[in-house]
Parts: C-alpha cells; structure tokens; sequence
C-alpha cells in the first residue's frame, strides 16, 4: 500500500493562520486525528512559529516590499504582504539575510531553511528526564533561553507550540517567573519556565495532555501535576509544595482549574 501525500505546505500554513473556511477545517482536523504524519507536520511548522516569533517581529509592507526589491537583485521574488505570516517570515529571512540582514534573520533561515527538519538542534535534543533538565539548568546558571517582553509574548508562546494560551497571575511576593526554554522530556517540544520561589530554584514543564506519561519525582526533589484545558504542568523544586502551578491559567477559558497534586518521591 502506498503512503498518503504530505498535504502542501500552504495548506498547513492556512489552518495555522485559521484562513480555512470552517468546512475545509473540520476536514483537515479529521485529518490530523487519523495521520501522524500529518499532526507532525503540524508540530514542525507549529515549532517554526515560535522560533520566528521570538526572532523578528512582522514586518511592516514597506519594510517587506523594500527588503524583497534589494532581494530581487539575487533572483529572489517580491514578497507578497498578503500571505500568511509565517511564509512571509519565512522569505523575509532569505531576503534580510541576502541583503545584509540580521543575525537574528540568519538564525530564522537556519532553522527553516530546506533540510532544517532532520538538522535543527531544536529538533535533535536528546531525550532528557525531568531531572536531568532540572540539574543542567542549575549546572549553567540557570539561564533562561529567552525572556518574554509581555504577558502577549508569555501567552503566545505556549500558543505557537501547544496550541493553548497560558498566563500568570501576579506571583506572590518573593516568587518569581525568569525566563522560557525548550527540552525534550515529554516530547521533543515540551516548553519549561525557570522560576525562583522560597530562595529556592524551580521548572515548570509543559505540554500536550495527549503527550503526557507516568513521571517519578527523583529523589532529593519534589514533583507536581496539573491539567489546564489540553495542557499539562509539572512542576519541579526543592520545596515541599507547589509555588507556581496554582497561579497558571488559560485566559482563553474558565473554570478550567483542576488542583494539584504532588507526585510521591522515588523509593
């Protein structure tokens, strides 16, 4: 039996972009519920997102036409304001990148660039427990990959790449939020947040529900679950109880709480 088509590229980027009528979109999702290729496809593309997201923010059409004419020049076609962003994200990379562009253009064109798939160093972490990220996190400094500018920027994230917005309530006094990064633990894309509370060092893990599997809090350390909507958190520290999980919430919902609950250590 032959292999279903990769669907085109524009397709995913018009259910991405929510540019699919509502018919065309019912038909896609069944879709994404039968193929796995098809839901990691998505994925990819979902990753790609944020990755621009962070990197550049969408150009304006002036800026998009003028970098595209110097682009031109190279053999490179107009860019056309009026697709999707993210394929417009994409061409600006190669363009800002031909035309004298950006560290931060070469570092998008890295990652989308034909072949990133099987190469990107996002896509090719090694498989790392809880733990593990936890250890090497206080073994670097403990150093965020990026820092969110707003809670838009905070909520997006976890938008681009599980689909869900999620926020933070204003944190309690000596408790703070430090920065986001990525790990492969539940999946290749789980998101963490670095935060500090009670003087001690914590993650917050998060991902797809559907993603989730049994977690053992190591010894030494205390481990915490909780559901919001689709998501799933753990949270992981050195203290007895939970200090960031309760203050998440989906801004896109309510009633959505479901309590904590603490993970019995090993052994």
């Amino acid at each position: 039996m032959s292999e279903r088509p990769q669907p085109p590229e524009d397709l995913i980027d018009a259910y991405l972009d929510e540019l699919l009528s509502d018919a065309d979109r019912k038909a896609f999702e069944l879709e994404l519920d039968r193929r796995q290729d098809l839901r990691s496809a998505v994925d990819h593309q979902q990753a790609i997102d944020a990755a621009l997201k962070r990197l550049v923010s969408p150009p304006s059409e002036e800026q998009l036409n003028l970098i595209a004419e110097r682009a031109d020049e190279a053999g490179r076609r107009r860019i056309s304001p009026g697709r999707g962003w993210r394929v417009a994200a994409r061409r600006l990379a190669v363009a800002a990148a031909l035309a004298g562009g950006t560290f931060g253009a070469w570092q998008i064109w890295d990652f989308v660039r034909p072949g990133a798939r099987s190469t990107s160093p996002y896509l090719q972490q090694p498989w790392r427990s809880f733990e593990a990220v936890y250890r090497d996190k206080i073994a670097d400094g403990f150093q965020p990959a990026w820092i969110c500018k707003n809670d838009k920027e905070f909520a997006d994230s976890f938008l681009a790449v599980h689909r869900q917005r999620l926020l933070l309530r204003e944190l309690p006094q000596g408790t703070k939020a430090l920065g986001l990064a990525y790990c492969h633990s539940i999946t290749p894309r789980t998101s963490y947040l670095l935060a500090q509370a009670g003087g001690e060092r914590l993650i917050v893990f998060v991902d797809r529900i559907e993603r989730d599997s049994q977690q053992l809090a190591p010894a030494g350390l205390h481990l915490f679950r909780r559901q919001i909507g689709k998501l799933v958190l753990y949270e992981l520290s050195p203290l007895d109880e939970a200090a960031l999980l309760d203050w998440f919430y989906d801004p896109d919902a309510d009633g959505d709480f479901i309590s904590t609950d603490k993970i019995e250590e090993v052994g």
